[in-house]
């Protein structure tokens, strides 16, 4: 679904009076809100079945792909996350396995997409730790996208094995090393 950025205002509008008619709903109107202030194309559809002009709406959008590609990589740290609680007893690895975020500087959207998914809908809670955002403070979509093409040629995507864990990690640092 594509919107222009005054119906996306419209839409914000909208939502806000929602959010004040029915308190009993406003967390749910708010996410949505958000979705469509922050440009998170993905969401749009749910936004719009649901339904202060001085606010400002993000003029670029996410797009659905990237979108996508964002709950790709959560969804392949949250099964390295689970995966690594179950055999962490067996096996010995470091701290290398938390998930870090996207570059705030960088890959803006990405790192403002994270924190709407973890904080704002609550998705992918044992990612979440004691950060209150996931800023990477360094380019990290490179290091993921090599370890998605790993990830993806797994048959079995929902319990990893610890060889699985360490080739994973061992792509996200490759990556990492190359960049500088």
């Amino acid at each position: 679904m594509n919107l222009t950025k005054t119906e996306r205002l419209i839409i914000f509008n909208y939502l806000k009076i929602l959010e004040k008619l029915y308190p009993d709903k406003a967390e749910k109107y708010a996410n949505h809100r958000k979705a469509i202030e922050r440009g998170f194309k993905i969401f749009y559809e749910a936004c719009y079945m649901d339904m202060d002009t001085d606010i400002d709406i993000d003029d670029q959008e996410l797009s659905e792909e990237d979108c996508q590609e964002v709950m790709d990589i959560l969804s392949m740290f949250s099964v390295i996350t689970n995966s690594y609680k179950k055999i962490k007893d067996e096996i010995e690895l470091d701290d290398s396995i938390k998930f870090l975020g996207f570059d705030g500087n960088r890959e803006t959207k990405l790192f403002a997409f994270t924190n709407y998914l973890i904080h704002d809908l609550g998705y992918y809670p044992e990612l979440k730790c004691s950060q209150k955002s996931f800023n990477s403070h360094w380019p990290m979509v490179g290091s993921y996208r090599c370890m998605l093409k790993i990830w993806n040629s797994y048959s079995d995507r929902e319990s990893l094995t610890e060889a699985q864990i360490k080739e994973l990690l061992k792509a996200q640092k490759i990556n990492m090393s190359s960049y500088k």
